[in-house]
């Protein structure tokens, strides 16, 4: 039987700035124990959360006791997230490493245990992104990274997990919205010398009645290590995994051997099939406009990770309430959390790497296509049973040949890894264009993915650039309309174009955002330090421009900053719900981050703009725009047809 343990909780660091914990020998208790430097730490956090923008080597220990009945299990050491080299030992001895610092990894431990107290020690190499310094090899900026804050450290959770000597080591299940059929791909390890007859019991229950709707058993013969098998289960009167109703089902597996239970494994998935048609998306046969918006994922108490529940939950609340239907995260794979309350609620999500592109991030080296391979794989073996995932998205913005020449690989690696979803090569289509991979090909097809911030005013000429997208000459002359480049994108006529950036930004509650950083933030933390400065310095032009003589306070002007916002957001939104020819649209950005304070329809504290209701109105209507220089529909339906709707 399985069983779990919680490292969670108090652990003791020691900040290594000198990067002398090896020739030390941190990794044994007493040299450990006896650093004059330790100090105790929270797990699961940031480092940063305790010591301000540190970066660097980082050890970290922890003491603890096995229960008492954990005796020749078989026991792993799963550490959710550790950014970004992780190096283990137990008592001393060298468990393990790791490279990679947003999915987690597991080490077989059980040998290294004792039935007394044990200790942990785990060397960490946080991002280097402030220092120009190179640690063992590592220099600023060669590792893939968010850009939201350093996020070093073990951030997410740590347990132990004991079973018998053979257990699931993963399960894919994959599923046909036609006809029911549900394939299961399960790995299988066996720690022991020999063959082992495992039975084993898969049981498909509906998630929210418990209700068992398939069922099965089988005698396999388990060689020594990793074992493959496939197991197809057909469920009658399947229910889909809708945005309105999100239907999910449990896989339960269950190896017993010679009568005994060697391990569980419960794996959620859902009957949903997302792709691309002609200039269209669609979500289980239907035609789906993307309502898309971009999630830096900060959060106020954690940085990176959502440890009060409570706001992510609000988040998700005001997403459904927004009449948004699709997260584009900022970039990084997010914890698992988020992606089953996305699948609970019934939000589509991209799947993204934390490779941020652009100028500067990462730095390319000779390591750099294996280490964004290496987070392609894990990225997409963790969380391909999620049915809110419907895209992987490889790379954003390429400005440097040195990265787009992996845009292919890296497809083909989350291909290897995933047959059922579409993969985008390259957000924004800088680099000669944006392609997608249809859900099973391995081939690209090139389509208009668009990233656009036109500044305010939004202008009449901005306008019309929305309204043009995608159109080939011949419309844009029937339209009265003309179009320049007016991004970085390469865009091409007549092909489904999704909008991936769009929008602008305003000044949040910058007075009352931070009285609640007084009261619930942490003053190390970057995004409370970056909100104090630009208060005090909002506050400051305020007064020396006399723009408090025009309005009577600060907290006025404010408002007034929104409300052009909310009309920029809103005649944007307007523009591609009257084309269509533009398939998605994405709205930067939801929350302010730490980067993008300002462009959020909502505040690092979940708290909503007046361009959330805007957007919400905007993007649900059908809409139908006449030009004074027309006769015609803009969007270019027949109105006599039946099934005619705007968009």
């Amino acid at each position: 039987m399985k069983q779990t343990h919680s490292l969670d909780g108090t652990w003791q660091v020691i900040y290594d700035h000198d990067n002398k914990g090896r020739t030390l020998n941190l990794q044994h208790r007493e040299n450990f124990y006896a650093c004059a430097d330790l100090e105790q730490i929270t797990v699961p956090a940031c480092l940063e959360e305790f010591k301000q923008d540190y970066e660097g080597v980082a050890w970290y220990g922890k003491t603890f006791t096995l229960p008492k009945d954990w005796r020749g299990k078989t026991i792993r050491l799963h550490f959710e997230a550790v950014n970004y080299r992780a190096e283990i030992w137990v008592n001393g001895e060298a468990a393990g490493a790791h490279e990679g610092g947003y999915i987690g990894f597991e080490l077989l431990i059980d040998d290294l245990l004792t039935e007394g107290e044990n200790f942990i020690a785990v060397r960490v190499i946080t991002p280097l992104i402030l220092q120009d310094v190179v640690i063992d090899g590592i220099g600023r900026d060669d590792m893939p990274h968010w850009r939201g804050a350093i996020a070093g450290g073990i951030w997410q959770s740590v347990s132990l997990i004991a079973t018998g000597p053979v257990y699931v080591d993963d399960t894919f299940v994959t599923s046909d919205i036609h006809t029911g059929e549900v394939n299961i791909a399960a790995t299988f390890q066996n720690r022991d010398l020999r063959i082992q007859p495992a039975t084993i019991t898969w049981s498909i229950t509906e998630y929210k009645s418990d209700t068992q709707v398939a069922s099965g058993e089988k005698t396999l013969n388990l060689n020594p290590g990793t074992s493959h098998h496939e197991e197809i289960f057909t469920i009658p009167n399947h229910k889909l995994w809708q945005l309105d109703e999100p239907n999910l089902y449990v896989v339960t597996t269950t190896v017993a051997l010679e009568g005994e239970t060697s391990d569980i494994e419960k794996t959620r998935f859902g009957f949903r099939e997302f792709t691309a048609k002609g200039k269209n998306f669609y979500l289980n046969g239907e035609k789906i406009i993307l309502k898309t918006t971009f999630n830096e994922a900060f959060y106020p108490h954690s940085l990176a990770y959502p440890r009060d529940l409570s706001l992510l939950k609000r988040e998700f609340e005001l997403i459904k309430d927004g009449n948004i239907n699709m997260i584009r995260p900022w970039r990084k794979p997010q914890p698992p959390i988020v992606y089953d309350l996305a699948d609970e609620m019934g939000v589509l999500f991209v799947g993204a790497l934390p490779v941020e592109c652009m100028d500067n991030w990462p730095q390319i080296t000779p390591y750099t296509q294996q280490r964004i391979e290496n987070e392609a794989t894990e990225m997409v073996k963790r969380d391909r049973n999620h049915p809110s995932i419907v895209i992987w998205e490889m790379f954003n913005e390429i400005m440097r040949n040195g990265l787009k020449r992996l845009k292919h690989s890296v497809s083909l690696k989350a291909r290897e890894c995933d047959h059922t979803r579409m993969i985008i090569d390259e957000a924004g289509g800088f680099a000669d264009g944006c392609s997608i991979y249809l859900p099973g090909s391995y081939e690209p097809t090139v389509i208009n993915d668009v990233h656009n911030y036109p500044g305010t005013p939004f202008a009449q000429r901005s306008y019309d650039n929305l309204l043009a997208l995608g159109k080939t000459e011949t419309q844009l002359k029937e339209m009265g309309l003309e179009i320049a480049q007016f991004t970085n994108s390469k865009i091409k006529p007549d092909l489904l174009t999704n909008i991936s950036e769009l929008g602008y930004g305003s000044i949040p509650d910058l007075e009352a955002n931070f009285e609640q950083y007084k009261t619930e933030g942490n003053p190390i933390t970057p995004d409370y330090r970056m909100h104090e400065r630009l208060l005090n310095s909002y506050l400051s032009v305020f007064r020396e421009t006399g723009t408090d003589q025009i309005f009577p306070n600060f907290h006025t002007f404010v408002q007034a900053c929104q409300e052009i916002h909310a009309t920029g957001n809103k005649l944007m939104a307007e523009a591609c719900r009257i084309n269509p020819d533009i398939a998605g649209i994405g709205i930067h950005a939801l929350n302010d981050g730490d980067w993008v304070i300002g462009a959020g329809i909502i505040d690092n504290f979940r708290n909503p703009k007046k361009t959330l209701l805007c957007h919400q109105r905007s993007i649900r209507r059908p809409l139908c725009r006449h030009s004074p220089r027309q006769t015609k529909c803009l969007c270019r339906r027949n109105r006599s047809d039946p099934a005619y709707h705007c968009q």
